[in-house]
């Protein structure tokens, strides 16, 4: 890897340190200066930096054999890059030790002429390294303002990979981790770096630093270049650049960088603007799902600018995010689920673009509002919507396989300004769905059977009053006996009564199950075989499931 500086070799060929000569270590000189340090003390290998040029007279060690042997190891392992020794006023020769290990080490050793000041030979070098420097920023800042115009003038990461590309003559591809997507600097690199490729560059080590990657597939050997987008201590995706060989310079990794902080740039702008957006489109469904038929009428007349069609039919759909199960690594968490949202949003909109599906979220939900088809009948709207929630799990599930969802759908009404009871069957939808557990899973409204009756009723006394009749009895015994009863009498509705089927479901012995089946009568009070039984413990059951313990706790017998 080259660093801003010249070459031992150029010191040589533009005689730089004048009449010096280069009598050791002469298979390093491609070694780069970028410093110039003198030595008088013996403490030196302490102050010395990487790069360095050092200048010395050895007087500090003239008398210490040992310590003159040592030098030129330790100044490369420090990574200096050469010596230059003034012989004939404290040391008559320069040390044979010191020729040696140089040579062993191809660690360039000058020998200076005894009139020259180190001044003298310090200032033509400094001024070449300055030149190159100076020369060296001039391009990064063309380069830089070449990058920005491509953000200022509204292009985005697309424009900026083609163009990193020709500066680089490298193929290249951005990954951003705020919606999710890809970017390439031309369409044949996705075909030629095949899935294996990304999956690799896929994964992630929470390194700030750039990496080389040495790869192999089934067109040979390459090397990625991997260079974190990162602004304020967060990641917000990674730069790629595909290489032949490895032989990425110095000057071409401040590129990248420059590009990865504009990269940076464009995404918080265009998270910014996504965020101003999201909440005017919020504002609008909001008014449009109220219950004040004022405020639906107003947003219904003004939704035109947020894609809105009036004489269209729509269904609403709630998608809750429920947990993430691995453990967010970002520095802020919260961040990490504005990005998990991001991307499930740019997922939504690539599948019902062209469906003219309105999105926007509220908290951890996410509403959509689903055109659906003219003259359709209730059941042909329920497929029509279920189909495309079942292939909305579907890409979620995919991208994001480590998060968990529920997606409830409303009823359908003809009439837009009854929109807002699709909202609301969503709503009871979810809330149903959460307390049933029906996690990645699609659930309508209009399926859900009985339990749309015990919602509507979850706060009528009667409800507490039936539970505490059938169910509480139970609870009551499994509490104070450590026993499974109540788990028992779930299995048995659940298989049908048939007790072989519930023996193996719960791992325990059949004999086990008569004795709790019968048990829960006594308890009871009631007839397993007496149909209306069976119904009111089944009623009760789903009460159980619908009422929160509070509710219970609250209204004992």
């Amino acid at each position: 890897m080259d660093r801003i500086g010249i070459t031992v070799k150029e010191v040589l060929e533009k005689r730089l340190l004048g009449n010096a000569e280069l009598i050791a270590g002469k298979s390093g000189i491609n070694r780069v200066i970028t410093r110039v340090n003198i030595m008088e003390v013996p403490d030196i290998i302490n102050w010395v930096k990487p790069g360095e040029l050092l200048l010395t007279t050895v007087y500090s060690i003239k008398d210490d054999y040992d310590a003159q042997k040592a030098l030129i190891p330790a100044l490369n392992s420090k990574g200096l890059a050469a010596i230059g020794i003034k012989p004939g006023r404290y040391i008559k020769e320069i040390p044979e030790a010191m020729i040696q290990a140089a040579d062993k080490l191809g660690f360039p050793l000058f020998k200076l002429p005894l009139e020259a000041s180190f001044s003298d030979l310090m200032l033509p070098i400094l001024h070449e390294i300055f030149d190159k420097q100076a020369s060296f920023l001039q391009r990064l800042d063309e380069v830089h303002g070449k990058l920005m115009n491509i953000v200022i003038n509204g292009g985005g990461l697309k424009e900026i990979a083609v163009t990193l590309s020709d500066l680089l003559k490298a193929n290249i591809m951005i990954k951003e981790e705020v919606f999710g997507n890809f970017y390439y600097s031309s369409d044949e690199m996705r075909s030629k770096y095949n899935d294996a490729v990304i999956k690799l560059i896929g994964k992630k080590n929470g390194s700030f630093e750039y990496e080389i990657m040495e790869v192999q597939n089934g067109i040979g050997t390459f090397f990625i270049i991997k260079v974190p987008i990162m602004a304020a201590g967060q990641n917000y995706g990674e730069i790629y650049v595909f290489k032949e060989k490895n032989d990425i310079t110095n000057f071409e990794i401040n590129i990248i960088e420059r590009a990865s902080t504009i990269s940076a740039f464009y995404l918080i702008k265009e998270i910014a603007a996504k965020e101003v957006e999201m909440r005017y489109r919020s504002g609008f469904i909001d008014d449009l799902l109220s219950f004040d038929a004022d405020k639906r009428s107003i947003s219904a007349e003004r939704g035109a600018i947020f894609g809105f069609d009036a004489s269209k039919q729509y269904t609403v759909i709630l998608l809750e995010i429920k947990k993430i199960e691995k453990e967010l690594k970002n520095i802020n968490e919260n961040s990490e689920l504005v990005r998990l949202k991001n991307r499930i949003i740019n997922i939504l909109n690539n599948l019902l673009q062209e469906k003219n599906a309105i999105i926007t979220t509220k908290l951890d939900t996410m509403i959509i509002l689903l055109p659906v088809p003219d003259k359709i009948s209730d059941a042909e709207s329920r497929n029509y919507t279920k189909k495309y929630c079942y292939e909305i799990l579907k890409k979620i599930k995919e991208s994001l396989p480590d998060i968990t969802l529920i997606i409830a759908i409303g009823r359908f009404y003809r009439n837009i300004t009854d929109i807002y009871k699709s909202y609301q069957d969503a709503r009871k939808a979810l809330m149903i769905g959460n307390v049933l557990q029906k996690y990645n899973e699609v659930i309508h409204f209009d399926d859900l059977g009985i339990f749309r009756l015990l919602y509507q009723n979850a706060e009528e006394d009667e409800l507490i009053k039936f539970y505490n009749e059938y169910i509480d009895p139970i609870v009551k015994y499994d509490e104070k006996h450590g026993t499974e009863l109540l788990k028992t009498l779930e299995a048995y509705f659940k298989c049908n009564g048939n007790l072989k089927q519930i023996s193996k479901d719960l791992f325990t012995h059949y004999n086990t199950i008569i004795y709790r089946i019968q048990r829960i009568q006594e308890i009871l009070g009631v007839n397993l075989e007496n149909a209306r039984d069976r119904l009111n413990l089944e009623v009760a059951l789903q009460i159980y499931k619908i009422l929160d313990r509070k509710q219970i706790s609250d209204n004992p017998r």
